[in-house]
């Protein structure tokens, strides 16, 4: 079998996987304090890291995340969830969710879904990008 399909089958199925796990079940508020590092409703900039799980409810552009994958408590969640943009990141562990596009990011540890479109990025592992916009460069 082609490489190149296997690949497409494999990240298919992981999307497939992930598109169920970000959005399985509310969260009660213990929950979310116990899962989650940070979470922000609206838009976010950030200069700084962050050591376990983000969700950001709007765009993000900027900081480091998931700095401690082995310490952070388990979730169905991936290691940043983005629900809207999300732009020069950089992703230590446990993966990312984007909603929308993702630009000049570095995705090192764990699956990335992008449901837009990926420019200028590097995935070091599997991902699923809606639209891919040129410049990424990508797990084999």
């Amino acid at each position: 079998m082609n490489r190149k399909l296997v690949q497409f089958i494999l990240i298919s199925f992981f999307f497939c996987l992930m598109s169920g796990v970000a959005f399985a079940s509310s969260l009660t508020g213990q929950e979310i304090l116990e899962q989650f590092n940070l979470v922000v409703l609206d838009d976010a900039t950030s200069t700084s890291h962050v050591d376990g799980r983000t969700y950001v409810g709007g765009k993000l552009t900027g900081g480091d995340y998931v700095q401690h994958p082995d310490s952070t408590p388990t979730s169905a969640y991936a290691g940043l969830t983005v629900k809207e943009n999300a732009s020069n990141i950089h992703v230590n562990g446990l993966g990312t969710v984007i909603d929308g596009n993702l630009t000049n990011s570095i995705i090192n540890t764990g699956e990335a879904v992008v449901l837009g479109t990926a420019s200028s990025n590097t995935f070091n592992n599997p991902a699923y990008v809606g639209n891919d916009g040129g410049n990424n460069n990508l797990w084999l």
